[in-house]
């Protein structure tokens, strides 16, 4: 089955919703499913989801452009493909990278995807090699060549003369292959439609596609067994991120009591003072309380240093909010509601004992 997957997160290059490509993956038998979108990795945590749901080991990639005159006028690249081996991180420093250097796209130069701490696949058409870059890409342990149905002849045969070892891959742009409408449509002037197969491919479907290179039996399976290789050493998983917790040497109550002597501020007056006990009971309940104190903490550094708006959206229902220096928008004065900030029927984290006197 195909290595490299893209699906609709490479904008405007692919068609495709993750569950329809994890659908397509399941149909034609595969174990294992990697995501490799162009310049994206914003499909990578429903990815993860939605392959472990079909019982498919994810993997993650990306593809980027590769050229050796960046700072051309308009470069010439060709794309390489970069899988995770054992860390996510290398993959999003490469895109981090490739996007400072943007040159009408995201890009990298050759010695930067060369060099890079990941599995790292060539083409499959990299016309702007010349025999000085091949000579260059001394072949390793890592670097393969893509072989699959956009590969040119011409290119492929260069590749195995200059002693590449070739992965198995296809060039998908659509899941399946009555697609193709669908993606013509959805990207509209920027499709690219080929007489080659451009849909997610089966193992016997991607051995025709490759029919017109002419290489031998062992050429072909030996690309297979690469993509295996890559597969089982690739074992990056995603890091599930967990909220800070600092030991404060205020309350959430305290901040907002010395924000309203700031602010002028009743808490004496019986409404401000039945907002706040009820705002604070409901962050409370929620586990809110370190999240409401790191974001004051991050305006009252912006406010120092930058121009800042009043608020956004439904924080301005929030007597804390007001309070703690996040907004500038008194909830009472402008009768907004805070239940539309936070309301204590909407999922999320609730202590199971009540609201006590003095906690916070």
């Amino acid at each position: 089955m195909a290595l490299i997957v893209r699906t609709g997160y490479s904008f405007r290059k692919a068609a495709g919703a993750i569950d329809e490509v994890i659908s397509r993956l399941v149909d034609i038998g595969a174990t294992d499913a990697c995501i490799c979108d162009t310049a994206s990795t914003f499909g990578f945590l429903r990815w993860k989801k939605e392959a472990e749901k079909a019982g498919l080991k994810p993997h993650f990639g990306v593809e980027l452009a590769v050229s050796t005159d960046r700072q051309s006028k308009k470069p010439s690249s060709d794309t390489w493909r970069f899988i995770a081996k054992s860390t996510i991180r290398p993959i999003n420093e490469l895109v981090r990278t490739a996007t400072e250097q943007f040159r009408y796209i995201p890009l990298l130069s050759l010695n930067q995807a060369y060099n890079a701490d990941c599995f790292k696949i060539i083409g499959p058409n990299a016309y702007w090699m010349h025999d000085e870059e091949y000579n260059w890409l001394v072949p390793k342990e890592d670097l393969f060549f893509a072989l699959g149905p956009s590969t040119s002849k011409y290119i492929a045969h260069k590749a195995l003369f200059h002693g590449f070892k070739f992965i198995a891959v296809s060039d998908n742009r659509y899941p399946k292959e009555d697609d193709a409408g669908f993606y013509e449509v959805l990207c509209g002037r920027n499709a690219s439609l080929q007489t080659y197969d451009q849909y997610i491919l089966s193992d016997d479907e991607w051995r025709k596609s490759v029919n017109h290179l002419d290489f031998f039996d062992e050429v072909i399976e030996s690309a297979l067994v690469n993509r295996q290789y890559v597969m089982d050493n690739s074992t990056a998983t995603l890091q599930k991120a967990s909220l800070p917790i600092v030991n404060w040497p205020k309350t959430l109550r305290q901040l907002c009591e010395e924000g309203a002597v700031v602010l002028k501020c009743d808490l004496t007056d019986p409404v401000y003072k039945e907002r706040l006990d009820r705002e604070l009971e409901i962050l409370w309940l929620k586990g809110f309380e370190d999240y409401m104190q790191i974001i004051a903490d991050l305006m009252i550094f912006a406010r120092d240093r930058m121009r800042c708006g009043p608020g956004r959206g439904s924080s301005a229902g929030s007597l804390v909010c007001y309070l703690t220096g996040i907004t500038t928008v008194d909830p009472i004065f402008h009768d907004t509601i805070f239940e539309r900030f936070v309301d204590i029927t909407r999922g999320g984290f609730v202590f199971e004992k009540g609201f006590e006197d003095g906690l916070f």
